[in-house]
């Protein structure tokens, strides 16, 4: 008895120093790759302490204007954390151990009839990535439902402009409200900026997000679209 406890003891005090030295591991590697707090994360010295104090795989280099507040990049992250009540079930499919995965996969090879796989488009001064990941997947599944015969680019400016539940527009939404949107509501069809052929274009014009180029830079999140129904 007493020996069987003595091995308990033991297994717990063994469990406890390598518990510690994990934590201990981890402390350091935070430590190793820890950029200071003083130095802006827009500016040239904290690009250059990235290449060349931290231990990377990568290199760093300049996305935004140094001139860009914080604020308007903060804006452009409009995928807010989803409510409990608007979470939608998960979906699991377990793999075989008979199922072989391929090497490589592009779903623009695979449904090649689907154009708005490959389209990349611009959600411009406005938080709406939330709305334009959201209505870009359900334009794709509309095509590749249909095996290509329906190609239709899906309205992100519906999403932002006259959902509701969805958020805040151009200051911020849910995806997950949005797909249940879609099941509701349906969207109407919306290309970008400045196009002719569908019910519900998008309301901003591109903008040079970290560029220099032709465009007018991107400067501020702009108010969210009035919900108009023709």
């Amino acid at each position: 008895m007493h020996h069987q406890r003595f091995i308990i003891i033991l297994l717990q005090l063994w469990s406890i120093i390598n518990y510690c030295q994990s934590k201990k591991l981890i402390l350091q590697f935070d430590d190793r790759n820890h950029i200071p707090d003083e130095l802006d994360f827009l500016s040239d010295d904290y690009i250059d302490y990235i290449n060349e104090q931290l231990d990377t795989s990568w290199n760093a280099r300049r996305n935004f204007h140094q001139n860009v507040s914080r604020i308007f990049i903060q804006g452009l992250m409009g995928t807010l954390p989803t409510p409990e009540h608007l979470k939608l079930p998960k979906l699991q499919h377990y793999i075989t151990d008979e199922e072989q995965l391929p090497l490589e996969f592009d779903s623009r090879k695979k449904w090649p009839k689907c154009k708005t796989i490959s389209e990349i488009r611009d959600q411009g001064p406005c938080g709406s990535c939330w709305a334009f990941g959201a209505a870009e997947a359900m334009s794709d599944r509309v095509c590749i439902g249909s095996q290509g015969r329906i190609n239709v680019e899906l309205s992100p400016e519906d999403l932002v402009s006259c959902c509701r539940n969805c958020g805040a527009g151009c200051n911020g939404g849910f995806p997950a409200a949005a797909w249940s949107y879609f099941v509701q509501n349906g969207l109407v069809s919306g290309g970008l900026y400045g196009n002719h052929h569908t019910c519900q274009p998008y309301a901003f014009a591109p903008c040079e997000h970290h560029t220099k180029g032709k465009r007018p830079p991107c400067d501020e999140i702009q108010p969210t679209p009035r919900c108009q129904h023709k």
